[in-house]
């Protein structure tokens, strides 16, 4: 009986060391954090909805939402980006005025809608299109296409190797968002 008392005793005992759903959902909470500051959102995103499973906190669900919105701003970006690669790719391949003016006119889709993605304030995303619409390597593009669409458009000889080169080279020094894995 004295076995089985103490045995009760010492179960109850590490019952109660064991930390509480707050504690651990803070921890949690803290790692996802850390995914965050690392540009690891879906890490971020995962640990984030484990806290929430355990403890549910509007701090926590605030900070989710935000790393969601985050997540489809990058991967909206990401797109444009890659769509801008493929459009770049076609250029290459058109001989046709015509076909020349509907990439160029492409392209500038691209470009004017790269940097009206909706982001959520204060984020890396945010950050990185701020700076792209302020780029002297963004404008003079968006400059370039639209002289070429325009010249295609007037039935004038257009540079398409020129323009692919620009493009090009806005890819390389812009397609990496660094603050992201």
């Amino acid at each position: 009986m004295k076995k089985l008392i103490l045995a009760m005793s010492l179960a109850m005992m590490l019952a109660g060391c064991s930390p509480s759903k707050t504690d651990q959902a803070a921890e949690l909470s803290s790692q996802a954090e850390q995914h965050y500051k690392d540009g690891d959102l879906q890490s971020a995103k995962a640990v984030y909805e484990k806290s929430l499973e355990i403890k549910e906190d509007p701090e926590v669900r605030q900070k989710l939402t935000l790393t969601e919105s985050e997540i489809t701003a990058l991967a909206t970006v990401r797109q444009y980006l890659s769509d801008l690669y493929a459009a770049n790719q076609e250029l290459k391949q058109n001989i046709d005025p015509s076909a020349l003016y509907q990439s160029g006119l492409k392209i500038d889709t691209i470009l004017n809608e790269l940097t009206k993605v909706p982001v959520p304030d204060y984020s890396g995303i945010t950050m990185y299109l701020e700076e792209l619409a302020k780029d002297n390597d963004y404008f003079l593009l968006k400059s370039d296409v639209g002289l070429f669409t325009l010249s295609a458009q007037s039935g004038l000889q257009v540079d398409a190797v020129k323009l692919n080169k620009s493009i090009q080279a806005f890819l390389d020094k812009h397609s990496t968002i660094s603050n992201y894995k």
